[in-house]
């Protein structure tokens, strides 16, 4: 199920309709192989680079938060980044119990981040967030329309700046 296309996407949705038509004459007349080799693109930039923006929240253990909050948060945004994301906004939700165990933490902190990325590599980024142990749970969603929301609370728990246990 798909949601309305935005304005600056639809050339972009025509064109890659047609290069699918293009594909799938290539496909019969000279095989798949031929038109997987001529048609798939290596990047969304092939189609006109449109970057959406989106929101991601990340649970984190407590303990990583407390003793090496800059190495996850580090971890998980590089994995943004690999994948051509830039971060526009991010912040820090100190830890808090949580309502049920997660990967049997009780306890976890949150990490929400505001990025611009290409529709085509957020499976890949969901990928490579599963791979990873750096968050304990991982939510992306597109945020509607284009100004970057304003950071607010989450529950009752404010955006902060995150500290460790030496602080």
């Amino acid at each position: 199920v798909l949601t309305r296309f935005l304005k600056d996407e639809l050339p972009v949705v025509q064109k890659a309709i047609d290069s699918a038509a293009d594909a799938a004459e290539i496909w019969a007349s000279e095989g798949p192989e031929a038109a997987m080799n001529r048609f798939n693109p290596s990047s969304m930039e092939e189609f006109g680079g449109v970057m959406r923006l989106y929101e991601a929240l990340f649970l984190i253990e407590s303990g990583k938060a407390a003793t090496d909050w800059e190495g996850t948060e580090g971890a998980l945004l590089g994995i943004l980044e690999k994948h051509g994301g830039e971060v526009r906004q991010k912040a820090y939700y100190e830890e808090r119990k949580l309502a049920y165990p997660v990967k049997g933490m009780r306890r976890g902190a949150y990490l929400l981040v505001h990025f611009d990325a290409e529709p085509l590599v957020i499976t890949e980024i969901h990928g490579d967030l599963n791979l990873t142990d750096a968050a304990l749970r991982t939510m992306i969603t597109v945020v509607e329309g284009e100004e970057l929301p304003e950071l607010k609370a989450i529950g009752n728990a404010e955006p902060t700046t995150p500290k460790t246990r030496e602080q």
